[in-house]
């Protein structure tokens, strides 16, 4: 009598028991001696890591199955009668399960309910290397993350979320490594509620790696130097070249992959995500602030790396779906390359001449020999007909939308408009704005200041004041930088 363990979803088991047999691969069957061995404990969570992820222990079994006579078959079929024990994976599944199936079942005592910590950390380490995979598609990263998850230690990622998880708080990690600390951390000072604060943050995560006080070091003093509402660069240039900032930025130094630029971004990118349902809510990943993040290079997509790690596939994949455009969506958009069409039915018709060129010359028929030449010619003033075809069609589709974009570009384009008198000025009033506008576009009546407001109020690079009276003024963020000045600092 030969003894397998199967892990099987409950919904199988219920097909199993409904019909009476069940089919199982062979390479999914696990052989066993002692039921709750090391080895075979060990084993399990290595099948675990072949099957579906869950989210709830109660949507898998362990069953335990005998075969009367062994047999080297890649299916083996088994009968109802083969099912010998069934063990849930937790006590609080166990009293799930047995409320929702025949009452005459037994299920076993969750003998294996230790190793689902390892189970689900199995888990969580792929849906984390998934989201980072996605972020990178998503963003239009170029290159591999593997080197730069390398520098930062994978495993120092893993066991930061793990310390999250298990609700230890950064102030209690002293001495740790300074990227599980990182992934732990939240705010508890009064550090300032702009970028800056950001790079507090680091310096704090900083002095907790290093068993020190922060508020008695040369960093917080140097911080505490430097405006409030400094943008982004500024701060990182002080921090680069001051004395006083020498040690922390050499000692977070991995590799050349500078964590005093990495930590503070994945923290604001953070803080900004959390308050959004999605990514496409998140000012910050708009296409040109995307465009600026993406001139920090290394540290950036370290800590897009950290984001994903943070977040995890389950805040990522909707977006993340949209961008593959895959085949199964109602809103898939085929990939049609006309050119490439058009260049392999030419292969293929200058092949074929080729070929029979070659099989007439076999025969050495001069008059065959004639006519094939004939066709070959008839054939080649097809190809260039085809030729001529392609490149006047392309030239038409060239023109049409040549055509078609500078009529976009004679329409009124509001946010231009705006952006070239405050190139002059510094702000106007919603009053004054309307005015040019109606003056600019001849128009008989004018807009609204509600109107006016309510149109601008969607647009990425302005904003009005909240104070009468109300101004149209750049947006700033974050960084401290308005959005025509990301896109020209990109």
């Amino acid at each position: 009598m030969t003894k397998f363990l199967a892990i099987i979803n409950r919904y199988e088991f219920a097909q199993f028991y409904r019909f009476g047999y069940m089919c199982i691969s062979a390479s999914e069957l696990l052989r066993f001696a002692e039921i709750d061995s090391m080895e075979t404990k060990s084993n399990l969570v290595s099948h675990f890591k072949d099957k579906t992820p869950f989210e709830y222990d109660q949507e898998y079994l362990i069953i335990h199955l005998d075969e009367a006579v062994d047999n080297e078959k890649t299916i083996k079929k088994f009968q109802i009668s083969d099912l010998k024990s069934i063990y849930p994976l937790s006590k609080q599944a166990k009293q799930s399960i047995q409320e929702r199936i025949d009452t005459r079942i037994k299920l076993e005592e969750p003998i294996f309910e230790s190793l689902i910590p390892a189970i689900i950390s199995n888990i969580q380490n792929i849906e984390i290397e998934m989201a980072i995979s996605a972020l990178w598609t998503i963003f239009d990263l170029s290159g591999s993350s593997e080197l730069i998850k390398h520098k930062i230690g994978f495993e120092h990622i893993c066991k930061g979320i793990e310390y999250r998880k298990e609700g230890m708080k950064s102030f209690q990690l002293q001495n740790e490594n300074i990227w599980s600390i990182l992934m732990a951390y939240d705010r508890y000072e009064y550090f300032p509620k702009s970028t800056l604060g950001y790079f507090f943050d680091a310096g704090q995560v900083f002095a907790y790696s290093k068993q020190s006080n922060f508020e008695n070091s040369k960093l917080f003093t140097l911080l505490k130097s430097i405006k409030e509402d400094s943008k982004t660069p500024i701060i990182i240039s002080n921090l680069e070249n001051s004395e006083l900032s020498k040690s922390y930025t050499s000692n977070t130094n991995f590799d050349s992959l500078k964590f005093h630029i990495v930590a503070p971004l994945y923290l604001m990118l953070k803080d900004d995500l959390r308050t959004s349902d999605d990514l496409k809510q998140s000012k910050y990943f708009k296409e040109s602030n995307l465009e600026y993040l993406k001139t920090f290079g290394d540290e950036f997509k370290a800590a897009v790396i950290l984001l994903g790690s943070f977040f995890g596939y389950k805040k990522i994949y909707d977006l993340y779906y949209e961008k593959l455009n895959l085949s199964f969506f109602k809103a898939y958009k085929p990939v049609v390359n006309i050119a490439n069409n058009t260049q392999s039915s030419i292969d293929v018709v200058e092949e074929t001449i080729k070929t029979e060129t070659q099989e007439i010359e076999a025969t050495n028929d001069e008059s065959t020999l004639n006519e094939v030449i004939k066709v070959e010619q008839t054939s080649k003033n097809e190809i260039q007909l085809i030729k001529n075809e392609t490149i006047t069609e392309n030239t038409i589709t060239e023109k049409a939308a040549t055509e078609e974009n500078l009529l976009l570009n004679q329409k009124f384009n509001i946010e231009e408009f705006i952006l070239d008198i405050l190139k002059r000025q510094t702000q106007i009033t919603l009053t004054d704005l309307a005015e040019k506008i109606k003056v600019e576009k001849n128009d008989k009546k004018k807009r609204t200041n509600t109107e006016l407001e309510k149109e601008i109020s969607i647009l990425v690079s302005l904003e009005v004041t909240k104070k009468a009276p109300k101004q149209v003024r750049l947006r700033t963020d974050l960084f401290g930088n308005t959005n025509t000045e990301k896109m020209a600092s990109s």
